[in-house]
């Protein structure tokens, strides 16, 4: 699919989401070698821009994202439970490096959040 999309100049964005083990199910894991592991998979793959959770250490995450050979978006992090608390791990991303960061909306009613 990479190659595909490369012939016809489309970019490959990838979004993963490293799991572990929790008991007999599994969840997101922030653990910074699983994110690790997870974007070299990526880069492995040959594509253009990798989404990744932000795993909550700016000196992990900077490493990261500095010996990663394309961009990195950062999907979210470990549960923010206010809008500021949201804002301050976006700016802690930014300064990792990363191009940007997206923020869960599945809280269901994004106007509430913005209100506290």
């Amino acid at each position: 699919m990479v190659r595909q999309a490369e012939q016809v100049g489309m970019p490959v964005i990838v979004h993963t989401y490293p799991r572990r083990s929790v008991g007999e199910g599994v969840e997101i894991s922030y653990a910074p070698e699983h994110i690790a592991w997870a974007v070299r998979c990526c880069v492995e793959c040959g594509v253009d821009v990798i989404k990744v959770p932000y795993c909550g250490e700016r000196a992990a995450y900077t490493q990261i994202v500095s010996e990663c050979p394309v961009p990195i978006v950062a999907a979210g992090g470990p549960k923010a439970e206010t809008l500021k608390a949201a804002l301050v791990m976006a700016a802690d991303v930014m300064a990792c490096g990363a191009k940007g960061m997206t923020i869960d909306a599945t809280s269901g009613e994004p106007r509430k959040l913005l209100k506290r």
